[in-house]
């Protein structure tokens, strides 16, 4: 998921004092200059081991670490996913599926067994799929002479540097026979353009649809620099994907959708500093609007992949689950392919969830004010009236978790979600819905 909607919810609901502190974190072009995850970690690898790594008055470390602290010895079970988080994301990418460049892909794929195998190899789950696994090489910090070759062989077209979540939807879409070389395919909201790339290289008749200009220019960008050595049959539009056109219908539709980004954290350090369940509340209808759009504009029988790099349920069963409610016995979600990324770990969608809010403690409104002295609290409510009692922002019905009625028949366990600490990744989340009948 992306979109300047999620920059503009992370912020949504931050004190002056803490929108003033996020000010002075970054620099002008949006790089960290302090108090970044890594740093606030301080000493990951003796997490496990030590109790004094983040101490409860740690003014240094991020809240949710000050927080997870208090609570680790009755949340054990959490260690690995926060210690993952902690490490930087792995160096990955894929080798593109074109068989024009046969003989300079085996070349390549000599070269990287041969000499840099001690840095990057296939991962079990795909021999096209390449990734770090040296603490010292990882996204942002690549050996001069690997990333040579990587430059060399992205601006050739033979492989495409992209996060293993990412890589998931278009993956799952072409194992399962759903995305082929005669497929007619949309992508809702497609800028950088990893997925519009990736399936560019089996369809040749893809619709590449980005609202926001300047996004719109860096995903043409990125697939001038992909490589590829022709662009014929990739059409861009411009329109809002929640109302997009419906006068072609199309075999496959690509939702991956604006979102929070809290699985981007190792990425992004900002993402977990900023962190507030706001985000994605504030999301949540806009997504199921896309989603809706997605299913109206696919063929009966056609196939729309759900995605987003956020961890949160509001954001993803939640969403998948309006959709059910509201189109019914129309559309399924569908098992994922057995032959998509046979042994990657997958975890099962979940069916239950708690809905939140937070309240920030009160501010003396003085604009020198630098800190506040109370943290941040989470407010829960177990249904929407409850909800709407207390005041909550962006409160919707279809935030909560479906009734007993309805879990049977939705089928959400069979989403797939990608956790950090399984396989090295960041977070992800996939739904694959078929279309089974027309629908308003």
């Amino acid at each position: 998921g992306h979109n300047n909607n999620s920059t503009i919810a992370r912020t949504a609901g931050q004190s002056r004092a803490a929108k003033r502190r996020r000010r002075k974190k970054f620099k002008n072009d949006g790089s960290v200059v302090e108090g970044d995850i890594f740093s606030s970690l301080k000493s990951v690898d003796s997490l496990k081991k030590s109790s004094e790594i983040i101490g409860d008055n740690d003014d240094n470390a991020v809240p949710i670490l000050r927080a997870f602290h208090r609570i680790r010895r009755s949340c054990q079970n959490l260690t690995p996913f926060v210690e993952a988080l902690s490490r930087p994301l792995p160096l990955t990418f894929r080798l593109r599926h074109l068989s024009s460049q046969q003989n300079q892909r085996h070349a390549l794929v000599n070269e990287l067994l041969s000499n840099h195998s001690h840095l990057v190899r296939p991962v079990i789950y795909d021999s096209t799929v390449y990734q770090s696994f040296c603490s010292t090489c990882h996204k942002k910090n690549v050996e001069p002479a690997l990333h040579k070759i990587l430059m060399e062989a992205s601006a050739s077209g033979l492989i495409a540097r992209q996060e293993i979540g990412s890589m998931l939807p278009v993956s799952a879409l072409i194992s399962g026979g759903w995305l082929t070389k005669k497929s007619t395919v949309l992508d809702m909201c497609a800028s950088p353009g990893s997925k519009t790339l990736q399936a560019f290289e089996i369809s040749k008749y893809i619709v590449a649809n980005e609202i926001h200009p300047t996004r719109l220019e860096a995903l043409k960008s990125a697939v001038e620099r992909s490589g590829l050595k022709s662009s014929k049959g990739l059409t861009y539009t411009q329109f809002d994907a929640s109302v997009f056109p419906c006068q072609k219908r199309f075999d496959v539709v690509i939702a991956d959708v604006p979102c929070s980004g809290d699985g981007t954290v190792r990425k992004d350090p900002r993402a977990l500093s900023l962190w507030n369940p706001h985000a994605a509340t504030l999301l949540h209808s806009l997504q199921v609007r896309i989603l809706e759009q997605a299913l109206r504009v696919v063929k009966v029988e056609g196939m729309v992949s759900y995605s987003t790099c956020s961890f949160n349920p509001i954001e993803n069963e939640a969403v998948v689950a309006a959709v059910l409610r509201k189109f019914s016995t129309a559309v399924e979600v569908v098992e994922w392919p057995d032959n998509s990324f046979p042994g990657l770990i997958r975890r099962s969608g979940v069916s239950d969830w708690l809905v939140a809010d937070c309240t920030s403690s009160a501010t003396t409104g003085d604009e020198n004010q630098e800190e506040e002295t109370n943290p941040v609290v989470l407010r829960w409510y177990d249904s929407y009236n409850d909800a709407v009692n207390a005041g909550m922002e962006n409160v919707v019905e279809t935030l909560w978790p479906p009734n007993s009625d309805e879990t049977p028949n939705f089928r959400l366990h069979t989403c797939t979600r990608l956790w950090p600490q399984d396989q090295d990744t960041g977070g992800f989340f996939v739904s694959l819905l078929k279309k089974k009948r027309d629908i308003n």
